[in-house]
This record gives structure tokens, sequence and C-alpha cells, in this order.
């Protein structure tokens, strides 16, 4: 019941901030830039996009293994890439994270503790990178934190994510190797977002706080659904702070969530087709975690 009334108040977050955005932006304007565009460029965001999320996708298959589910490769890129169907195009069901545990406890009777154990990690772990990511990309002073404190922030929050890894969890093994994988993820998203700002043809000085905004916007979709509404209507409002306009720079978050639905429908293909999930070396015995007894 908690988590059905979470989804619902991040699809009201969603929808709030999507009325919003309609209601303060100049439709035939943002039209008009938002298909002037370097398709090439494009392109390109769409390959950084992908990769991202081949890069989170492994990021997780990490996981996975350290809790001792010796899930195929093949087998996590596909199930992955259903969450984020799940996920993007059916907002009132049980969500992506939920479908890949429940999908897998039926498949082979794993702890459905452990599953959700390991996904919780699994997102942390990537909150953490986004936050790190944040607090160096501010290249203005938007954050109200002065520079001579950024590294030693940076370095705390490193410190508390291996401590929470640690009492939470009882994981802390993971820890690094799952940070590293979330750093090169955001690298990624945020070449892919800065791709759109170069289809759009806008100035390249504005690159670094269109990024920053970006992030603000992804650590945003913790009380959102997926950052959808919120994602628009920061890039919308960042227009006035940049003194551009402000259609202009709403069309990359507009562009972002398309690119981002194209990627997430493929995940159809493997809901339609049902294909079996498929363990490391075929081996089918004794798939049950070993470290079962770790406290969630």
């Amino acid at each position: 019941m908690r988590k059905q009334l979470l989804k619902w108040l991040q699809l009201g977050v969603s929808a709030l901030f999507v009325y919003l955005f309609i209601k303060q932006l100049n439709t035939n304007a943002l039209f008009e830039v938002l298909f002037d565009v370097r398709w090439d460029f494009l392109a390109l965001s769409l390959a950084f996009f992908v990769l991202s999320q081949y890069l989170s996708s492994q990021r997780l298959l990490g996981v996975f293994r350290y809790f001792s589910f010796p899930l195929q490769p093949s087998s996590n890129h596909r199930l992955y890439l259903l969450g984020m169907f799940y996920n993007f195009f059916l907002p009132g069901g049980i969500g992506g994270d939920a479908y890949k545990a429940l999908k897998l406890y039926k498949t082979f009777g794993w702890s459905w503790k452990i599953l959700g154990k390991a996904l919780v990690l699994d997102r942390a772990i990537g909150l953490g990178a986004l936050l790190c990511c944040a607090l160096i990309l501010d290249p203005k002073g938007i954050l109200p934190i002065s520079f001579g404190w950024r590294i030693p922030i940076f370095l705390a929050l490193i410190f508390f994510g291996y401590t929470a890894t640690e009492l939470i969890f009882k994981s802390k093994a993971v820890y690094v190797k799952t940070l590293l994988w979330s750093f090169a993820v955001q690298v990624m998203q945020l070449l892919s977002v800065a791709s759109i700002v170069m289809a759009l043809n806008i100035e390249v000085s504005f690159i670094q706080p269109l990024l920053l905004v970006f992030l603000l916007s992804a650590v945003a979709s913790i009380v959102s659904f997926a950052g959808l509404g919120v994602r628009e209507y920061l890039f919308l409002q960042s227009g006035t702070w940049l003194a551009i306009s402000p259609e202009l720079t709403a069309a990359v978050g507009v562009w972002f969530t398309l690119l981002s639905a194209v990627v997430s429908f493929f995940g159809i293909y493997y809901m339609l087709s049902d294909r079996q999930l498929r363990l490391s070396c075929d081996n089918t015995r004794d798939t049950t975690p070993q470290n079962d007894a770790s406290p969630l």
C-alpha cells in the first residue's frame, strides 16, 4: 500500500510540473526550435544515452553477482530494458525495479528480500554518484557552497556512502566498483545532454550550466515519475536564468525525454517475446544466494 501511495505521489508531482511547464510555455516557439536541430549531434546523443544504460545494466549485474545471483549478462540486459519499459510506459504498474525482482523471484526462486536489497543498493550508490557530480559540476557557484568546500564535501559523500553501504547493507566490498560504474553512467548521460545542446545550436558556453540543470532534475526524479515534468520545467526556467530563450532550453529537456522514451520502448519486444532468463554457464543448480542472513 505504501509503495502504491508513493508511486501515485510521484505521478502527481510529475503531472503538476507538466501542467506548469505547458502553462508557462510558448508552444509555437518550442516546436519551432525543437526540430531545428543538427541530426548528427542528436544521433550522437542517442548513442551516448544507449551506452549509459548499458553501463547502468552492467553496474546492476555486478551487484547481482555480489549477492550470488549468477544471471547471464544478455539476460540481465534484457531484463534491464524491460524495467525501463515498465518505468516509462506503465506508470500505474509495479515499476521497473519491482518487475525485475518479481521476474527473478518467479524464474529462479531467489530470495525476494535480497533481490530488493540488491536493487536498492544499486540505486542508492547511483544517487550518491549523481550528487557528487552535481557538487563538482557547478560552474557559477549556483549551489550555496564555496569552492573551497567542494572537494572536502565530495570526499565526505564518498566516505558516507561507503559507511552507509556497510552499516545498512553489510556490503562494503561492492561499493567502490559500483560507484565507479555509476560515475561512468553519469559521464555518458552528461555527454548525451551536451550533444543535445549542440544539436540545438546553443552556444557552447551554456553547456556546463545546462548540465547542472540536468543533474538537479535527475535528483528530483526521486520525488517525481522518472523526472518527467520536473526535468522539462527546470530546463524551461533555466532559460530565464541564462538570459536565453526559455523554449530553447526547454527543448533540451524535451529531447532527452523523447530519446529516453525511444530506447525504453524497445523493451516491449522482450515483454511480448517473453524469452526465458538464463544463468551464467546455464547452471540452474544451487541458485539460492548464500548471504541470505544479511539484513536489509
